[in-house]
């Protein structure tokens, strides 16, 4: 014969090995409901760079599809001070020239601000593919202070005979961080070092 508080321990410990099967199903996977299309958001991407004062420097824009959609155009509006940077070139990204992607560009200029709109699709009909779509070339004037400077991004983009725009993008800002030298100093901390 066991002990009171034994005996009340293990009724205790029967009662929760009865109840374990029961448990594990709070943990097992739920089916998830499928996303529509348009509930799948599509992000469109301005890389960061560092650059020194009279430097032109590249920076790609990159776009990400989830698997189950197709985009047939993207356009992106790319927005930054007028004062330390000139727009230099706009081409194709490798991924949108192997794909056979078009892309042409539009700088909007007032004194403050620079909008370069970047327009890319397809005319035969085809998707566009993710990866890098295209590549902007920006020229940094003399004048431009050490500092990092934001360069704004927002995005709409379509599916295939489409009027309106998803309203599932995602636009991530590039940063373009100017110095003297044109790059960022390395710290680091090695055991011979001590």
């Amino acid at each position: 014969m066991l002990p009171e508080g034994c005996a009340s321990l293990l009724r205790l410990t029967v009662s929760l090995c009865k109840l374990l099967p029961l448990a594990t199903l709070l943990f097992l996977p739920l089916p998830m409901a499928a996303q529509s299309p348009e509930a799948a958001e599509v992000w469109v991407q301005l890389s960061s760079e560092t650059s020194a004062p009279s430097k032109d420097v590249s920076l790609p824009l990159y776009l990400k599809v989830p698997p189950e959609m197709k985009l047939s155009r993207v356009e992106a509006r790319v927005m930054f001070a007028a004062t330390w940077l000139d727009v230099k070139e706009v081409k194709i990204g490798e991924d949108g020239r192997q794909a056979g992607v078009s892309l042409t560009h539009d700088v909007e200029k007032n004194p403050e601000k620079t909008v370069l709109v970047i327009k890319a699709g397809h005319n035969e009909g085809d998707f566009l593919p993710e990866g890098e779509l295209a590549v902007l070339t920006l020229h940094v004037r003399q004048s431009a202070p050490e500092t990092s400077l934001i360069l704004g991004l927002e995005a709409r983009a379509w599916s295939p005979n489409s009027a309106e725009p998803l309203s599932h993008v995602r636009a991530s800002e590039g940063v373009l961080i100017v110095t003297r030298t044109g790059t960022l100093p390395v710290f680091g901390c090695f055991f011979y070092m001590h």
